[in-house]
């Protein structure tokens, strides 16, 4: 029951992830085109932030694999710790052990909130890179748009046209960035239940 569990949230963490992927991969993309339409331009620019994307989103996935593994392995660790105490809570009682038992317990959950304190920090600093990247291309945008107007080869109702498709691009990527962890996270307990079940 415990591993259909297991399977079963993990589905659906896939398709709620699959959900937000193509929510961060469509949304961008429309706007994006819809910039094209209103001024080429500032449509050109907007779609070649994408590719600026994707070298910075390969430097950090094997560290990030790495950590979310590790981290995957400490909640299985943690969680079937947490089953052989409940399960064994009369046994330990009536030896006397139960205290001990209760603070190597916490020592476990500890070194987890340790863990997940260390994954967090590690990333965070990519993850702040790539949503720079993403915000400094979006000014960008908007900085060309305005010497454009000011140049006078740009209508400034174009101008707060576009600023309003950058608003819906800005937003989805965001929550990519933020998910990307989370994925990877997802993918290394499939394979710990692929491993598993051969």
């Amino acid at each position: 029951a415990l591993l259909l569990g297991s399977v079963d949230e993990n589905l659906n963490y896939v398709i709620a992830i699959a959900n937000i992927l193509l929510l961060t991969i469509v949304t961008p993309l429309t706007a994006s085109l819809a910039t094209l339409w209103i001024d080429w331009r500032l449509g050109l620019v907007m779609l070649l932030i994408f590719p600026l994307l994707v070298p910075f989103y390969y430097w950090r996935r094997p560290a990030m694999r790495r950590q979310m593994q590790t981290l995957g392995e400490a909640h299985q660790r943690l969680s079937g710790d947490i089953v052989e105490f409940a399960q064994g809570m009369m046994i330990l009682r009536t030896c006397g052990s139960d205290a001990d038992k209760s603070r190597a317990l916490l020592a476990h959950f500890n070194a987890l909130e340790n863990l997940q304190t260390r994954t967090h920090r590690q990333g965070a600093g990519a993850t702040m890179l790539i949503a720079s990247v993403v915000e400094l291309g979006l000014q960008v945008v908007v900085l060309s748009g305005i010497v454009w107007v000011v140049t006078g080869t740009l209508n400034l109702a174009f101008l707060i046209a576009a600023v309003a498709m950058i608003m819906r691009f800005a937003e989805p990527m965001a929550m990519f960035i933020s998910y990307t962890s989370v994925v990877e996270l997802i993918a290394s307990a499939l394979q710990r239940i692929e491993q598993f079940m051969a």
